[in-house]
């Protein structure tokens, strides 16, 4: 599992986090697999991924989202992971990242599923990326539902992880 952790980590940090500040390092990816019953094996990988671009970083409290869109429709909250560490001259308004660096990185979060999906490694036949329904209209799911990513997106609002600084910018 420990070789998983790496490939998963080359993946992420070298199609996502890449794109960042020099100072926004990935230092640490953690798989877990549950099996049957009880059974958990959890795999590690230390490796460092930082940040290519060299100027100025933004406060901790701004990010961009990658949204991960799913098959399903739903209301409430959908998949996302949120990337600190911009560049300051990928941030060319106070409220805004670069259209250029939206699509590289919603490219990058593309390249990261395919690369994910499908892989085969040791008794793992086949990955996919996505998240466990646990519940549904209020009630919880048995056995849970797992949803697989389709794509990936960027939009170029500045982000928190509270999502408190408005709507999506057209």
């Amino acid at each position: 599992m420990n070789s998983l952790a790496t490939f998963i980590g080359s993946a992420w940090g070298g199609n996502l986090v890449s794109h960042m500040n020099h100072l926004t390092i990935h230092t640490n990816t953690q798989v877990s697999f549950y099996g049957p019953g009880e059974e958990l094996v959890e795999g590690v990988d230390t490796a460092s991924f930082p940040g290519t671009k060299t100027n100025s970083c933004m406060p901790a409290n701004c990010a961009v989202a990658v949204s991960w869109k799913v098959a399903i429709g739903y209301r409430g909250g959908h998949p996302r992971s949120y990337l600190a560490g911009l560049d300051l001259n990928d941030v060319p308004s106070l409220a805004a990242i670069s259209p250029a660096l939206a699509s590289t990185l919603a490219a990058g979060g593309n390249t990261f599923l395919n690369s994910i999906n499908g892989h085969s490694q040791g008794p793992l036949t086949s990955l996919t990326v996505g998240t466990i329904s646990f519940v549904r209209q209020h009630q919880w799911r048995t056995p849970p539902v797992f949803v697989a990513y389709t794509t990936a997106t960027c939009d170029t609002r500045i982000d928190s992880q509270r999502r408190r600084l408005g709507r999506d910018i057209p």
